[in-house]
């Protein structure tokens, strides 16, 4: 019996002795290295290269993640992975460090295209002397799976049964040196086993409920988000805690209400509703962080009406906490009877409060990341990207239903004067106060956004004919000009609004009407400002043909399709050919040869017409000289618009192009202006044909007598010669006055010492007529037509053995 006792005994003491010796072993024992626990641990890690973005490591964990295999990861740069740009990055980065957050929030592509919301904790590391960034990635989206989900929940279940192993190994050390101490406290020691057994079990129960909520966490929670996650987390609670109420409730800015979110009540989900959290223990749960309340409720809270409304005689409560530890949130749990068990309650609530509040960040990040990306920040109207989706889906819309769409373009008036008077912190002011105004008469189903400055867009639905949106035009105006008081400044400005209907004849993009509104507005502008303005669609329609022409007719410069015919000039007594009229030809690959009437009025008055008229140029003179080189000395004559003749440089670059030509005599260019061109500056124009004229090049008044012919102009444009326009000559013969005009303008021509030719010679009866009034020299069709340059040499050799004007 002794040897037993003494058997005891020893076993006793050797017992706790080396439960010591297998602690101190397992201290000494050594931590894998860094390599090892890189490549071989699920959490997914990067180390990155910081100026180039460069992956230069990835664990297997890292790899599974974002779906490409480990060598072409590890050939790839973060930038091909997170999907915001270099400015979303730069904000994310500023709003970390107000925040004071170790971490950012970004979102990565996946291999297979699926966007995932990731917490990135990032800290510089010096790696096979390298100086990297060392990377920990940990995926935050909503419907991520269930395993990586168990494997964080595994993780904090590791480290709480850690806690609890080393409180057990320090139990034991202290065991071990009150054996060895003193065997006298042997009893002592044999008792404290006792109690760490009975610990152990119940820290064993408390591991199997902890790993069934966690486990529930991971899996049947994991794929909710938001209100639905909310919801479901407060009627698990509701059911294993045995209690009456759970909800989830957001904390306002100033922390003086509470909303409620969702929760579960009585076997079905909580209403939202808000809340003010004075003379509530929530007020309380705000300060202290947690409430555990098992019995008395409304007694020590009498002036809370909803506990009293609950019927609620226990209480719960604990804050939800962000990244910051700044309260987000609560977690409440109430019962109508008291709690027994209200500290294990407790503590299965807190397994929860991290995930709701995790939960709780991750929504309003989103909710941030959406205003960002589709809000105004300054005055939280839709910005340009929403409203493009807003006016594609309003254009669908009209269509489908037959009804009509309108689009006003709306700029403020002198908006930039206050700026630049008051500062743009005022007229930052004074565009929210603006803008709150119109958000106020607009309907509910239009929209109203703001595209940057002072400029806003309006889309008005539903509408059947243009008159519908007079109206409310009429109050938009109203309610922009009313005076705005900013800090004693009273600010009176008004808009002018452009605006355009939908659907039109033509099939049009969103971006397309918003440039037809935008002309609109412009036009509104230049009418006075303070109005609206209807777009045009017929005019737009010919100013679109217009360019599309000039376009066309520039093609066809650069081509080669332009052409000159000459149509010759004679002195119909004497038959000598005194010249030829340069008349400019389009060879058409489609419409054949096309006159000047068909295509030289669309570039009137444009910068067209001087390249056009340098060519017509260059093309004459050169043509005089290759009829030279044939024994044919034929001068010619140019028309040339007012544009080209005032154009800075223009005698310079006729200078040039005869210096060029040294075979060109004086006086074998003649150009040909109308009366019309001096209209604005007579003695500029003089002063050019002055400076020509010294050049050898002479000038003709074409069209004489149809504009604004004066004796001003004979007395003090240099022109040698007037072209007496062909309507005169073509009635002539028919009508006294055109007779009469005629011989005043002949006689005139003689009064001043001028030439004068008649256009329009189309018979003899004409020739006959015009050599009695005393005018010789004559160009028509009874002469000869406009012909190409290859055709003159023939038409000279002809006419010259003819003797009378061959008719029409």
């Amino acid at each position: 019996m002794s040897s037993k006792l003494s058997l005891r005994f020893i076993l006793i003491l050797v017992f706790p002795l080396m439960l010591v010796l297998s602690s101190f072993a397992s201290v000494v024992a050594k931590g894998p290295a860094f390599d090892q626990v890189f490549s071989e641990s699920g959490v997914m890690m990067l180390l990155i290269e910081p100026e180039s973005g460069r992956i230069v490591e990835a664990n297997k964990a890292a790899a599974e993640f974002y779906g490409y295999p480990l060598d072409q990861l590890q050939q790839m740069t973060i930038q091909q992975i997170n999907t915001f740009t270099p400015e979303q990055v730069a904000r994310e980065r500023a709003a970390a460090e107000s925040a004071g957050r170790n971490y950012f929030i970004f979102r990565h592509r996946l291999a297979d295209g699926e966007i995932r919301t990731v917490e990135v904790h990032s800290r510089p590391y010096r790696f096979n002397d390298q100086n990297l960034l060392f990377s920990i990635i940990n995926d935050i989206s909503p419907g991520r799976h269930a395993d990586q989900d168990l494997w964080y929940y595994q993780e904090q279940l590791e480290a709480l049964v850690d806690a609890q192993v080393e409180e057990i190994q320090r139990s034991r050390s202290f065991q071990y040196w009150t054996l060895i101490g003193a065997l006298v406290i042997q009893g002592l020691v044999i008792l404290l086993l006792i109690i760490n057994i009975q610990r152990k079990r119940q820290l064993q129960r408390q591991q199997q409920q902890t790993t069934e909520a966690l486990t529930n966490l991971a899996t049947t929670f994991a794929p909710l988000s938001g209100q639905d996650f909310y919801q479901a987390v407060s009627q698990y609670l509701v059911e294993k805690l045995n209690v009456d109420y759970v909800f989830v409730a957001a904390l306002t800015c100033d922390a003086r209400r509470a909303e409620v979110l969702a929760g579960w009540a009585d076997g079905k989900p909580i209403q939202p509703f808000g809340y003010s959290l004075e003379g509530t223990p929530c007020a309380d749960v705000y300060d202290a962080h947690r409430m555990i309340r098992a019995q008395g409720i409304q007694q020590a809270y009498p002036d809370d009406a909803l506990l009293a409304e609950l019927g609620a005689e226990a209480y719960i409560g604990s804050v939800l906490l962000d990244k910051r530890q700044q309260p987000v949130g609560l977690l409440v749990a109430l019962s109508r009877q008291p709690m027994h068990n209200a500290h294990s309650a407790d503590t299965l609530m807190q397994l929860y409060v991290d995930r709701v509040s995790a939960e709780m960040q991750r929504s309003e990040v989103e909710q941030q990341l959406a205003q960002m990306a589709h809000f105004d920040p300054l005055t939280s109207l839709p910005n340009r990207t929403l409203l493009a989706d807003r006016l594609k889906h309003a254009m669908a819309q009209a269509l489908r239903h037959e009804q009509m769409l309108a689009i006003l373009f709306i700029d403020l008036d002198g908006f930039k004067a206050v700026n630049d008077s008051h500062s743009h912190a005022v007229g930052d002011q004074l565009l929210v106060s603006i803008a709150a105004r119109m958000k106020q008469v607009i309907r509910d189903e239009d929209t109203l956004a703001r595209l940057g400055g002072d400029e806003f867009v309006a889309v008005l639905q539903h509408l059947h004919s243009p008159n519908d949106s007079v109206k409310f035009l009429n109050r938009l105006l109203t309610v922009i000009s009313e005076p705005v008081l900013l800090d004693d400044l009273e600010f009176s400005i008004s808009a002018s609004i452009g605006v355009v209907f939908y659907p039109q004849q033509e099939g049009l993009d969103a971006d397309q009407l918003l440039r037809q509104a935008d002309q609109a507005m412009y036009q509104a502008k230049q009418a006075g400002k303070n109005r609206y303005h209807f777009f045009d669609v017929e005019r737009d329609r010919a100013l679109r043909d217009q360019h599309e022409g000039l376009l066309r007719i520039r093609q066809a410069l650069e081509e080669g399709e332009l052409e000159l015919y000459y149509q010759p000039k004679v002195n119909m007594r004497s038959r000598e050919v005194i010249g030829a009229e340069a008349l400019i030809r389009w060879n058409h690959p489609e419409r054949g040869v096309l006159p000047p009437a068909s295509f030289l009025p669309l570039i009137e008055n444009h910068v067209l017409a001087i390249d056009i008229g340098y060519w017509v140029l260059n093309t004459a003179l050169d043509q005089i000289l290759s009829w030279r080189e044939q024994g044919i000395h034929v001068p010619v004559s140019v028309n040339i618009d007012a544009i080209h003749l005032q154009h800075p440089g223009f005698v310079d670059q006729l200078a040039s192009a005869l210096s060029q030509r040294p075979g060109i005599q004086p006086f074998d260019l003649q150009l040909e202006i109308l009366e019309t061109t001096a209209l604005d500056d007579v003695k500029q124009v003089s002063g050019i044909m002055l400076a020509c004229q010294r050049l050898g090049v002479g000038f003709a008044l074409d069209d004489f007598g149809t504009g604004y012919s004066s004796l001003t102009y004979l007395k003090r444009l240099p022109a040698e010669l007037l072209k007496i326009d062909r309507s005169f000559v073509r009635d002539m013969l028919d009508d006294p006055e055109d007779l009469a005009i005629l011989d005043g303008v002949i006689r005139l021509a003689g009064a001043f010492q001028r030439q004068v030719i008649a256009e329009g010679v189309e018979t003899q009866a004409h020739c006959d007529e015009l050599l009695k009034l005393g005018c010789e020299w004559g160009q028509g069709y009874a002469i000869a037509r406009p012909m190409p340059a290859s055709s003159l040499p023939g038409w000279l050799a002809q006419w010259l053995q003819s003797e009378s004007v061959p008719s029409a």
